[in-house]
């Protein structure tokens, strides 16, 4: 079994993500987080084409979940998701803060890519 998933492209995550660790919110569609969602990323939803693929696979994570909670009311087809609470751990993956001070990607390994969704409480 390769390291990450077959549809992340070469050279994917990049060289200076992080080893993930530490507390991450997400925005899930049920409670508990469904496995479908992992693969809610702009790469799957053909969203942002004109961002780097390997960015486009990651999962997209806060570390703030009062940011989060900004986007959610702000972005209509976010408004009826709900807020999940992960502690990530170094061997889950890779991450690295992407766009907003908040806003990290993340790069889950193949060996947990599958279970990923337990990581994630639903808190409301």
């Amino acid at each position: 079994m390769s390291e990450w998933p077959s549809f992340y492209p070469d050279d994917c995550p990049p060289a200076d993500a992080e080893d993930s660790q530490g507390v991450v919110f997400h925005l899930v569609s049920g409670d508990p987080m469904p496995p479908s969602d992992l693969k809610d990323t702009a790469f799957h939803r053909d969203a942002f084409p004109e961002e780097d693929d390997c960015l486009r696979v990651a999962l997209s994570c806060y570390r703030r979940e009062e940011e989060l909670r900004q986007i959610r009311s702000s972005v209509p087809r976010l408004s009826d998701r709900k807020i999940a609470r992960a502690d990530l751990q170094p061997d889950y993956g890779k991450l690295l803060q992407t766009r907003a001070p908040s806003h990290h990607s993340l790069w889950i390994r193949n060996q947990y890519y599958a279970d990923a969704n337990e990581w994630f409480e639903v808190m409301e």
